[in-house]
């Protein structure tokens, strides 16, 4: 609708509502699928065959930028998965210095293992920890046909303690990680079990050895409070001539 005043003519135009329904646009949703499978091949979005199915139709383009927001969260989610096998709430012994090694398992989207895979796992820098042998705090390995890896040589070091290992894997591009927790114990020392043991048998036996003593004593002991048992008499020889006579 148009009108006019003294110096100038003005119009106002009625904006339709844009709808991001009906058939049309599905034929617009096929094209940019069609288009943006190209990524998975070429790994860049077809821009020139988008941009004809487009054309200057805002709603079109804005139903675009949706489904290319959509396809790039799809992508960004890892398709790798970690199993934790062994290792997880382990308890290593500080005193003996054996520790459990983690071993975990690489699984693809579809749930088989993967072979080739790189692992890392990864021990904490300060605190209850340990290392890989000569590797230190870190070791990198590769899966098995079982999609196996296994972090060998796991030594806890002198402070007890909870503490996490992280293992991370990484394959063509896509990545996965995943927590183990064990713990570093002081374990109980065999020498002072031993010692502490021989003291309650001398103990025992020492016990043992007086009630028999006071049991003997007892059943030998007479009225008058004197033991049965008297001592030996000796005699004496005088030399002289022998004398007789009435008794005294």
């Amino acid at each position: 609708m148009c009108w006019k005043d003294s110096h100038r003519s003005h119009c106002s135009v009625r904006h339709r509502p844009l709808v991001l329904t009906g058939a049309p646009l599905s034929n617009y949703f096929r094209t940019l699928l069609r288009e943006i499978s190209l990524v998975s091949h070429s790994g860049s979005v077809g821009l020139r065959g988008i941009n004809r199915s487009m054309g200057r139709s805002p709603r079109r383009w804005i139903a675009c930028a949706f489904l290319v927001v959509t396809v790039a969260a799809a992508q960004q989610q890892s398709s790798l998965s970690i199993r934790v096998v062994q290792g997880d709430n382990a308890i290593n012994s500080i005193r003996m210095r054996r520790g459990h090694d983690p071993v975990v398992q690489i699984l693809d989207a579809s749930g088989e293992p993967l072979r080739n895979a790189t692992v890392s796992f990864l021990l904490p820098s300060s605190g209850a920890s340990g290392t890989f042998g000569e590797s230190g705090l870190s070791l990198t390995v590769q899966t098995d046909e079982r999609g196996m890896a296994v972090g060998r040589g796991l030594v806890p070091n002198r402070l007890e303690g909870q503490f996490r290992i992280r293992a991370t894997a990484s394959w063509r591009g896509e990545s996965a990680s995943a927590t183990l927790t064990q713990t570093n114990a002081e374990a109980a020392s065999t020498s002072s079990r031993s010692k502490w043991i021989a003291i309650l048998a001398a103990a025992g036996g020492a016990a043992v050895g007086g009630i028999v003593l006071a049991s003997r004593g007892g059943s030998d002991s007479t009225p008058g409070g004197s033991t049965g048992v008297q001592p030996p008499t000796t005699g004496t020889i005088v030399p002289g001539s022998p004398s007789f006579g009435p008794p005294r």
